[in-house]
């Protein structure tokens, strides 16, 4: 199955292990749980830290922001649904 999706407006992928990205200060980025359980996280470059959270499968952490031009999500244990938008991006 593929991991990752790109439409007009989203980035869409599926993060497990450890991901880093390219964005912009204000981007959106929304993290779905896709496992039963989602713990082990550390992020980088996010304006609320992943750090230390534990999510169970249907809790979710919507509307986070970039707070830098690079950043990166590590998921200790279980899948996480991340949600990009581009359409926030000025020259989109």
């Amino acid at each position: 199955a593929p991991v990752a999706w790109y439409t007009r407006r989203e980035h869409i992928q599926v993060i497990e292990g450890e991901m880093a990205f390219a964005g912009w200060q204000g981007q959106t980025v929304s993290l779905f749980p896709l496992s039963a359980r989602v713990d082990g996280m550390h992020s980088e470059g996010l304006k609320w830290a992943l750090d230390g959270l534990c999510w169970k499968r249907g809790q979710v952490g919507i509307s986070n922001l970039f707070s830098a031009g690079r950043g990166s999500i590590t998921v200790g244990r279980g899948k996480l649904l991340m949600i990009r938008t581009f359409q926030e991006h000025p020259h989109v």
